[in-house]
């Protein structure tokens, strides 16, 4: 997906909103965790003002696309992905000067074997639910 027109930028507090509410927020993750072979969900949220925040059951990976500043050649918080509302693989999502980089960062560290990107709109937020497996079983994936 051809990012070069990315308009959007992190939320001024992303990093540390990224961290506030650990328990409450884990808390909620933990019941998702596990079923139907789901090891990671992540919340991307994009205000009206393009300003893009995250929940994530696995704060290090969100962090690390931050403290790296790649979350922005990644098309799962592409504006233009958000709009049009259909879910993708992590790896089609990934700018193609990125890939690598992005691969590692997001599913080689983590032990995920592929990657779900499903975007939403949630009252004035746009949403990206974002889910990964760790399970190599080719039923799954056949699934998804």
């Amino acid at each position: 997906m051809d990012l070069s027109c990315t308009k959007i930028t992190l939320h001024p507090q992303a990093e540390a909103f990224l961290f506030q509410h650990y328990r409450t927020v884990n808390r909620i993750f933990h019941d998702v965790i596990g079923h139907l072979e789901i090891d990671y969900m992540g919340i991307a949220l994009l205000t009206q003002a393009d300003e893009l925040l995250f929940f994530s059951s696995k704060k290090s990976l969100e962090f690390n696309l931050i403290q790296n500043n790649i979350w922005q050649f990644d098309a799962s918080y592409h504006p233009d992905f958000i709009k049009q509302g259909e879910a993708r693989l992590w790896e089609e999502l990934y700018h193609e000067d990125w890939r690598k980089i992005l691969y590692h960062q997001k599913q080689k560290t983590s032990g995920f074997s592929m990657g779900i990107s499903v975007p939403s709109k949630f009252d004035e937020y746009r949403v990206v639910y974002s889910f990964a497996l760790k399970s190599t079983d080719a039923m799954i994936k056949s699934k998804i």
